[in-house]
């Protein structure tokens, strides 16, 4: 099947046992809280405010790794006019 495909046999036995790197997974526990905390607070809340809470919640990232998970997810502050 290998010569088939024009791979190596390495190649293809290499790929069973391809586990999740420890940064994908933080990265999806990452998200999911950032999904969270974006919809209890009902979408108002930026970057900088999620990372504020993320940090109360033990989470160590920094700004700019928050802001890259949000533009990810596609998630952005909602602005409330004040009248």
């Amino acid at each position: 099947m290998c010569t088939v495909l024009g791979i190596a046999r390495s190649t293809y036995y290499k790929s069973f046992d391809k586990t999740k790197s420890i940064r994908k997974i933080e990265n999806e526990e990452l998200k999911s809280a950032i999904k969270r905390i974006y919809k209890e607070n009902r979408g108002i809340y930026g970057a900088p405010r999620i990372h504020h809470i993320l940090g109360t919640e033990g989470f160590k990232v920094s700004l700019k790794r928050v802001q890259r998970r949000m533009t990810e997810l596609s998630l952005c502050a909602i602005t409330v006019k004040k009248y």
